[in-house]
């Protein structure tokens, strides 16, 4: 277990690819490379950094017992993906560590095919070429009207910068309007496939701010796709009291200002265990079917069916499948990708659920 147990200064074959380089190293890489959604996101703290010996490239992961969790697959010239991942998988070999990736990429996945790894798919997610987006026309007539409501109630769309002159105050807001969704949620803060808000680090997101009479009432902070000139949508936060409408303004107005910063592409996210739009008849029957019961049937324990409604209202242009590629899927891959999105084992959550049950008795 590189990451948790051998210190960088001990001298072993494969010790020194494990290393604490600075951010600034996985930040030139994802310059020059950045494909996936989420790649932006091996910049988080929860974030461990596999570098190749002999090529610019690195790998995220987080790693749980002998189980390494890999955020989307390498940060590499596309010509070098097998080469990379033959290196990391003997990295892991040599280290007994058992490798899997999660939210992996169409085109990556071929690459871990030939590997000998299966796949499940576990949700699409929607893409907008801001250059062809717009509000005109019949099927967008209900956001562009819930828009106006907003708008007529006072809310304001502008960018926010964190690092601006005066920040300091709306930064506050920003965290307590965080802290209370989450709260009134019941939800701790996703990982893994979520960044933070970064606010002294912001790098670069770009943050959107809904205001009505000086307060932030809602917000979206968006992270960079580099090699697709894209953004994707990682935090959209809202207080109760928002106006009706205001989650549509805010979006609608940010894609807007973001065309116009030069963006071209934004996805909202993977919303999990959805195949409404590309089907894979080639992976495992009876996992297949466990993420479409859970679809259909886990909504008290986290939106899918409603956060797909939402998103499918703006009419994405597209949706791209994202995948879970495994060589082995045993209680300790499960327990080492549930802590790496949620800080916790499948065991851990059930006993604070039951905890939280038992003190409202």
């Amino acid at each position: 277990m590189v990451g948790n147990v051998l210190p960088i200064s001990k001298t072993l074959d494969h010790t020194h690819l494990i290393t604490t380089k600075p951010c600034t190293d996985v930040a030139n890489l994802l310059k020059s490379y950045g494909f996936n959604t989420t790649s932006y996101l091996a910049l988080e703290k929860d974030k461990e950094h596999y570098f190749s010996p002999r090529h610019d490239a690195c790998i995220s992961y987080v790693h749980y017992h002998k189980v390494s969790v890999v955020a989307g697959e390498p940060v590499c010239k596309p010509e070098l993906m097998s080469e990379v991942l033959d290196e990391y998988l003997s990295h892991c070999q040599n280290h007994q560590e058992y490798p899997i990736f999660f939210e992996v990429s169409a085109s990556a996945l071929t690459q871990l095919k030939k590997k000998g790894f299966h796949f499940l798919k576990t949700g699409e997610e929607p893409f907008f070429d801001l250059r062809q987006f717009s509000l005109k026309g019949n099927r967008m007539a209900n956001v562009r009207s819930s828009a106006k409501t907003a708008m007529h109630k006072g809310v304001q769309i502008r960018q926010f910068r964190p690092l601006g002159p005066g920040a300091e105050a709306i930064a506050e807001q920003l965290k307590d309007v965080d802290q209370r969704w989450l709260h009134r949620r019941g939800m701790e803060r996703l990982k893994f496939t979520l960044g933070s808000l970064s606010l002294e680090n912001p790098g670069d997101r770009v943050y959107f701010l809904a205001e009505r009479e000086g307060e932030v009432v809602a917000f979206v902070t968006y992270a960079p796709i580099y090699m697709r000139k894209g953004v994707y949508l990682d935090l959209m936060r809202r207080c109760d009291h928002a106006p009706t409408g205001t989650m549509d303004l805010l979006l609608t107005t940010s894609f807007r200002l973001l065309q116009e910063m030069g963006i071209e592409i934004v996805t909202m996210g993977m919303v999990p265990f959805i195949s409404e739009h590309n089907s894979d008849g080639s992976q495992n029957v009876y996992l297949t079917k466990l993420l479409q019961w859970l679809y259909q049937y886990g909504e008290q324990f986290y939106p899918f069916s409603s956060l797909y409604k939402f998103k499918a209202k703006f009419h994405p242009h597209w949706w791209e499948s994202k995948y879970l590629a495994y060589q082995n899927l045993g209680i300790p891959e499960i327990n080492a990708l549930a802590f790496a999105l949620m800080g916790k084992t499948p065991l851990q959550i059930a006993r604070a659920q039951i905890s939280n049950l038992k003190a409202k008795i």
